[in-house]
């Protein structure tokens, strides 16, 4: 047989090859659905969800839209304070993150004048433990 045991090496590196570019596709349109799910609970103020979503492993910190929003971007223009701290606390990066017009959640928050998620996020920004509202104890929110 010529190039036999070659020739079936090549195609089962080949086939290894396709299902690993499979699984990745695969890997990223289950995370891809995972973020709209934590944006749609941000949207609709619900942390018990975006608890469980981020308690599954989802990395809030890794998702922007087209217009470079963050969840906590959305959280400040939503005005959901409590989806705000549990973002946060799984991403404090975020805070100083701008999306495309240059506003970070804190000033984004200021913008839409949603007073207590203000307070929330430049207590924060200035390195100081913050409780979400309705937190219980123990829900701080901390800066680095």
């Amino acid at each position: 047989m010529p190039g036999g045991d070659d020739e079936d090496a090549t195609m089962r590196a080949d086939d290894e090859e396709e299902e690993e570019d499979e699984e990745d596709e695969g890997d990223a349109e289950t995370e891809r659905q995972f973020h709209s799910l934590a944006v749609q609970c941000v949207w609709d103020d619900n942390a018990l969800h975006l608890r469980l979503l981020i308690s599954s492993g989802l990395d809030v910190g890794a998702w922007r839209d087209e217009y470079g929003m963050t969840l906590l971007h959305w959280a400040a223009c939503n005005g959901s304070a409590k989806c705000a701290a549990l973002v946060y606390n799984a991403s404090p990066d975020l805070l100083t993150l701008q999306n495309t017009w240059g506003e970070t959640a804190l000033q984004l928050a200021q913008r839409k004048q949603h007073g207590v998620l203000v307070s929330m996020l430049e207590k924060a920004a200035a390195g100081e433990p913050v409780e979400a509202p309705g937190a219980k104890k123990g829900g701080v929110l901390r800066i680095g």
